[in-house]
């Protein structure tokens, strides 16, 4: 007899959590602590990329919070 194989855990991120990882990355990136760390730079880079990458989802709630993501730290 063979085991039930169950299904693997799907690996990509919900739509919900797409949008929640956005904010939070938004919500630190902007933070006043955050901007006098030495990472600063490298983590700017690295979420300005992720904003990017994120507002060619193929979900329109993703892409607008992106660009609303991108808007706030540009300002």
């Amino acid at each position: 007899e063979e085991p039930l194989q169950r299904p693997k855990k799907e690996l990509a991120a919900t739509k919900k959590d797409r949008v929640n990882h956005c904010l939070t990355i938004c919500e630190n990136i902007v933070a006043q602590s955050l901007r006098n760390s030495p990472e600063f730079q490298k983590l700017l880079g690295i979420a300005m990329e992720l904003f990017l990458l994120c507002s060619e989802d193929s979900e329109s709630d993703v892409r607008m919070v992106a660009d609303e993501c991108l808007n706030k730290v540009i300002k």
